[in-house]
């Protein structure tokens, strides 16, 4: 119960200051998940102890439940990169192909994890972050490597890696997103 004030105490006071600061200088999207990655190997069902972290800044979002009528975010975030339109076209007709509709599309500050790019996606019951990576960027090596993204200031999240792509590998994600992540 200690834990849990303390966090939302943090969540608060950011949430609190980032409603505060002037808008150049609020953040734009940071990377959501629902636990921290703990020692316990990511594909450990149960996590020696984590804590919920929950990050919300939102800079530009997009609603509609059908991927081919949504534009691109980048176009009202100038100063977010815009994602590879192939391999997220790629990803998003895969979605499609499985029946799986998004109601939202953010554009994503991949910065923040060493990413370039990134989009979130707003299913039904959970959220996909999908981020491009320089190949050879040390961010990009330790995601494939030891399987996590560090978010700096708020801890390591469990991650998939291949091909200058990251899915950020939350719980929630059914597993048939990550078979169509790992076949892009």
């Amino acid at each position: 119960m200690k834990t849990s004030c303390i966090l939302l105490a943090a969540v608060l006071a950011l949430t609190l200051s980032a409603c505060l600061a002037p808008a150049s200088s609020t953040p734009a999207s940071a990377p959501e998940s629902s636990s921290a990655v703990s020692s316990a190997p990511a594909s450990s069902s149960k996590a020696a102890s984590s804590s919920v972290i929950r990050s919300d800044y939102f800079y530009v979002t997009e609603s509609d439940s059908s991927a081919s009528d949504l534009k691109d975010a980048s176009v009202s975030a100038p100063d977010l990169a815009t994602p590879d339109s192939d391999a997220f076209t790629r990803f998003e007709a895969g979605l499609s192909d499985l029946g799986i509709s998004f109601s939202e599309r953010v554009t994503m500050d991949a910065t923040y994890i060493g990413g370039e790019a990134g989009y979130k996606y707003q299913c039904e019951g959970y959220k996909i972050e999908l981020y491009q990576f320089d190949p050879e960027s040390d961010a990009y090596k330790k995601a494939e490597s030891e399987g996590i993204v560090t978010l700096e200031g708020f801890g390591d999240f469990s991650a998939l890696a291949h091909d200058g792509l990251v899915l950020l590998n939350n719980s929630s994600l059914p597993q048939e997103i990550v078979d169509l992540f790992n076949s892009l």
